[in-house]
């Protein structure tokens, strides 16, 4: 709709109120039309339904991510993995009651340095074998220790235990997922020094899931990242460290360069949890639609505020002169009026 031509009007009063309320209604129609076009393109950005289902698939490799403080290591000019030892093993039995065990001592100078956040540099070890569908219980363990001396900012409790590592199981392809690096938290371990007998366990629980992208049309509009496995809802038990021993008893004891903390990841089942994230591209466009022709047609209908009379100009319906508003036409004048036009033959 147009806006009002002033010389319509009788009275400026009522041509500038007239405009006045056209502007008001463009302004209120072109800010709904802003704010849902700019919800549309949201909408194609963020998908709209989540569906959670389970289904029984081979898992992918599982991995361990060790990790360090990357503030820490630059302020102390000491790296972790300058001083790692790490291995893994996988162990399973097939319904025939084989039982089945395979090891690996990882080669802690070949994995690339990732970041799955600003705050960490991490390392990730894994045996690159995927369970036989047949395979009962299965679970891998991951053993780890640090060369001594430790770094005196990293020693605890008189030297026994270091701390600064952070570790975490990962079933994700890439390590640098946003998705998985989000769902997989790291979790926190002192690790005890060779001095100590034995190795300190720690079980950790995980739930194998995968997250999917899609949309309406086939594709994957609206997706963060690529599809990826994770692991979901990480907890760990953990052995309790041995407080209050003496060091001193533990100084004529070898230093040799072995594993000193077992992390042991069950996975009960093949079974992963899926999360379908889909975006109905279709259903918001048309609602977007709608809403643009729903817009346009109220707009339209505002048209009846502007009404028009027989005579060639406008004016509001009523009079209102302390408002300054209408055109009160006098009876006189209206009757000196001809009701034919001279003008015509």
């Amino acid at each position: 709709m147009l806006p009002p031509k002033w010389d319509d009007f009788p009275n400026r009063n009522d041509a500038r109120c007239a405009c006045g309320i056209w502007v008001l209604l463009a302004m209120a129609f072109i800010g709904y039309l802003s704010v849902a076009t700019m919800s549309f393109r949201e909408s194609l950005e963020l998908p709209d339904q989540e569906e959670v289902y389970e289904i029984e698939r081979q898992l992918p490799p599982v991995w361990i991510r060790l990790c360090e403080l990357a503030a820490l290591q630059a302020a102390i000019n000491y790296s972790i993995f300058d001083h790692l030892v790490a291995k893994g093993r996988v162990n399973y039995v097939l319904p025939n009651g084989t039982e089945e065990s395979v090891g690996l001592d990882f080669n802690v100078s070949q994995p690339e340095i990732f970041r799955p956040t600003p705050d960490f540099r991490c390392k990730r070890f894994s045996l690159n074998m995927r369970m036989p569908e047949e395979a009962l219980m299965p679970y891998h363990v991951f053993e780890v220790g640090i060369l001594e001396p430790f770094h005196s900012k990293l020693s605890a409790a008189n030297g026994l235990y270091t701390r600064g590592l952070f570790f975490g199981p990962s079933l994700a392809e890439n390590a640098t997922n946003p998705h998985a690096c989000q769902e997989e938290h790291l979790l926190k371990m002192w690790v005890p020094s060779s001095k100590l007998p034995g190795l300190r366990n720690v079980v950790m629980n995980v739930a194998p899931s995968q997250a999917l992208w899609s949309d309406s049309l086939g594709g994957r509009q609206g997706a963060p990242c690529d599809d990826t496995h994770f692991f979901a809802d990480i907890s760990m038990v953990p052995e309790a460290p041995l407080h209050g021993l003496d060091a001193k008893k533990f100084e004529n004891q070898s230093v040799t360069a072995r594993a000193t903390l077992r992390m042991v990841v069950p996975i009960a089942h093949q079974e992963i949890q899926v999360v379908h994230f889909h975006n109905d591209l279709v259903a918001n466009t048309l609602s977007y639609i709608g809403k643009l022709v729903s817009a346009t047609v109220i707009f339209k209908l505002m048209a009846s505020i502007f009404p028009q009379i027989r005579q060639k100009r406008y004016h509001f319906l009523t009079s209102i002169p302390w408002l300054s508003l209408g055109f009160a036409e006098s009876a006189e004048s209206a009757e000196s009026e001809p009701l034919i036009d001279k003008s015509l033959p």
